[in-house]
């Protein structure tokens, strides 16, 4: 890994987009499930949005027959399942204070 980190510093305009790969080699990306009605799936995804991770995948159910509810994860380890748009940030320290997120998404 060291060996890569050197090698990235010495890069020019293509040095980003190889820390982005080797992001996703060492560490498997953030997810959100979202199940839930179609309004309420939607403010969820606007929230989604506001959290620093510009790589976070997002799965939406839309059903009306379970609460709605959104699930936030990083491999295998999830916060969690937050009923309100409010509690998605939360989740999302609550990840990061767990050691499981870096501070640059």
């Amino acid at each position: 890994m060291r060996h890569c980190a050197e090698e990235a510093r010495g890069g020019s305009l293509f040095a980003a987009k190889y820390a982005a790969v080797l992001s996703f080699a060492v560490a498997p990306p953030s997810t959100l499930r979202i199940h839930a009605d179609a309004a309420h799936a939607r403010a969820f995804l606007r929230a989604a949005k506001r959290l620093p991770d510009p790589y976070l995948i997002s799965c939406t159910v839309i059903s009306g027959e379970r609460e709605n509810e959104a699930l936030l994860c990083r491999g295998t380890t999830c916060a969690a399942p937050v009923c309100e748009t409010d509690a998605l940030h939360a989740a999302w320290e609550g990840l990061l204070a767990a050691g499981d997120l870096s501070d640059d998404g």
